[in-house]
């Protein structure tokens, strides 16, 4: 319900996963590397936030609550951004 929520999982799952495989299409197309690379890419940064970002916040006496808050957010909206942002990398490699 909260738009901070929102705009940070946008920026994390869609707006991150953009940039990495537009660099990495770069950085594949200079080294003449696979399309197995961007995919790796994609994967890596198309992830939702870890569970265990709540711990370390616990750990070291972070916003335990606003961790859990993002990495449940994150995951959840992960489940339609990844398939979407799929279909559309799927265009370009």
């Amino acid at each position: 319900k909260s738009k901070k929520m929102y705009y940070v999982s946008a920026l994390k799952l869609v707006l991150l996963p953009i940039i990495g495989v537009a660099f990495a299409i770069g950085c594949a197309k200079l080294l003449s590397l696979s399309a197995d690379i961007i995919l790796a890419t994609f994967v890596c940064f198309a992830m939702p936030t870890a569970g265990l970002a709540s711990t370390l916040a616990d750990q070291h006496d972070g916003d335990v609550e606003g961790a859990v808050f993002y990495t449940l957010g994150t995951t959840i909206l992960s489940i339609a951004t990844i398939p979407l942002l799929y279909l559309l990398l799927s265009v370009f490699i």
